[in-house]
């Protein structure tokens, strides 16, 4: 079964992951643990970008970000190569697991699954002002992914901004752009919610309780549908 876990940057994807797949280990069950938050091409494509307009000597934790702030025509001319790779890996990946949890009894967990794909797309366009219809086609790929290999769980974990923000500071990770925060923060609950896998979407407040009690509350949710 496939269980994808969304949210914003610093809602807890990663820790409850975590402990869900120690717990699940615990009971003897074969769990993958794996992130779609980018490729693995489109990741070094972006790097290379980076170290070419910025050099080797300029370390940045957000070589994405730092492109996008200073964005021109080459990089939107380049784009297009950016999207056609990283649909490219993901579809292979995707198809992928979609064997592996067909024909293999295993549990996978997925950190940032097709929804925060494609707000990561939505949110590059509107950095680079290109026109909408220049990504839907991408966007359309990914979406027919979701609808087809569809979790058996999406657990979207989400917090208030300021709580976020203290987050990200605490780990020394704070990204700057709001306008990519916000864009999670709404868009990632339309995309899980309006689409018809809405019955399998848990949402959760990862701030207003311990992590013991979330823990709880994930596993309620995911053995419910056993």
């Amino acid at each position: 079964m496939i269980i994808a876990f969304v949210g914003p940057v610093g809602s807890g994807k990663s820790t409850y992951i975590h402990l869900l797949s120690k717990i699940l280990q615990s009971r003897r069950q074969r769990v993958i643990v794996s992130c779609f938050k980018r490729s693995f091409i489109s990741s070094l494509f972006v790097k290379i970008l980076y170290f070419l307009i910025y050099g080797r000597k300029i370390i940045y934790r957000y070589p994405l970000e730092s492109l996008l702030r200073g964005a021109n025509l080459k990089l939107r001319n380049l784009i297009t190569l950016w999207y056609v790779t990283d649909v490219f890996e993901l579809s292979g990946r995707l198809l992928v697991l979609y064997i592996l949890s067909k024909f293999i009894r295993i549990t996978l967990l997925i950190e940032e699954y097709i929804p925060a794909i494609l707000v990561d797309y939505l949110y590059i366009s509107l950095r680079l002002k290109l026109r909408l219809r220049t990504i839907l086609k991408y966007m359309n790929i990914m979406l027919y992914f979701y609808n087809k290999l569809h979790p058996l769980k999406v657990v979207f974990l989400s917090a208030p901004l300021k709580v976020l923000v203290k987050r990200w500071y605490q780990r020394g990770r704070a990204e700057h752009s709001q306008l990519y925060i916000h864009l999670q923060l709404h868009l990632l609950q339309q995309i899980v919610t309006f689409t018809t896998l809405s019955k399998n979407v848990v949402l959760i407040d990862s701030s207003n309780s311990k992590i013991i009690d979330t823990l709880r509350v994930i596993l309620s949710s995911v053995y419910a549908e056993k």
